[in-house]
């Protein structure tokens, strides 16, 4: 027996595979991204079915990618089919729960030294205003 969701079918047999897809522009490595399998269910076990509008009937011998999608900080969830997850995120590295991690603990260890340059830059930035307003203030007693 199918189960209607939004006029598709889907089988309560039918594979559920939940992935983190994440990508971060901290780094070159953070920037190329991670997939991690976080939990393969059941349609029927499914909880977040709300989130579901898939374009597909999936049978018993179908497998429905569930992703939740994390940008930049940008988080959404996302679907696809088996094979239209795997031709879309073919090149992006598939990690462990140990190997994602340490891959976040990589990212994270270059931001002190990114904020570190982003504040030299805003002090730069800070002192350049000071001296356009400087120069701002001679022209208008010029005049």
């Amino acid at each position: 027996m199918f189960e209607w969701l939004f006029g598709y079918k889907i089988d309560p047999q039918t594979t559920v595979e939940c992935w983190f897809l994440e990508s971060y522009s901290i780094t070159e490595e953070s920037a190329k991204g991670n997939r991690t399998l976080a939990y393969t269910t059941t349609w029927k076990e499914y909880q977040y079915k709300s989130l579901i509008h898939p374009k597909n009937k999936f049978g018993p011998k179908d497998t429905l990618v569930v992703i939740g999608l994390n940008v930049n900080l940008t988080s959404d969830y996302n679907f696809f089919t088996k094979e239209d997850f795997e031709n879309r995120a073919k090149n992006v590295p598939i990690r462990n729960e140990e190997e994602r991690a340490a891959w976040i603990d990589r990212m994270l260890e270059t931001l002190p030294s990114k904020k570190e340059s982003l504040d030299k830059l805003i002090t730069k930035i800070e002192s350049l205003r000071e001296g356009l307003s400087t120069l701002v203030d001679e022209l208008h007693s010029l005049s």
